[in-house]
């Protein structure tokens, strides 16, 4: 819901998902057509991805919030972003701890 508020304002916006899929609880026909929509906006997903690292590079980055990722393949990857909306859902009360901006 963030992700295509920011996205129609005209920021580049990337979802990393853990799962294969959004919202894994939706019905499947009107999950991929959720998909297609949130694409179509201009939202990026990487799916089946854990996020290993979340901060700042200091110095050598130029400051930049980084994020540290690993995929199923195990092939690691960094990309950089000068702002990053965190938000982790390991359960509903944990979530307002969870959330968080930079």
């Amino acid at each position: 819901e963030m992700g295509s508020v920011y996205a129609r304002l005209g920021t580049q916006v990337t979802v990393v998902e853990f799962l294969d899929k959004i919202v894994p609880t939706m019905d499947s026909e009107v999950r991929r057509t959720f998909l297609r929509v949130l694409e179509k906006q201009g939202l990026k997903f990487k799916m089946t991805t854990k996020v290993r690292q979340c901060g700042s590079l200091g110095e050598g980055g130029g400051g930049r919030p980084s994020v540290g990722e690993v995929s199923q393949s195990k092939v690691r990857s960094v990309f950089y972003c000068p702002r990053l909306l965190r938000q982790c859902q390991h359960a509903v009360r944990d979530n307002a701890a969870c959330m968080g901006a930079k």
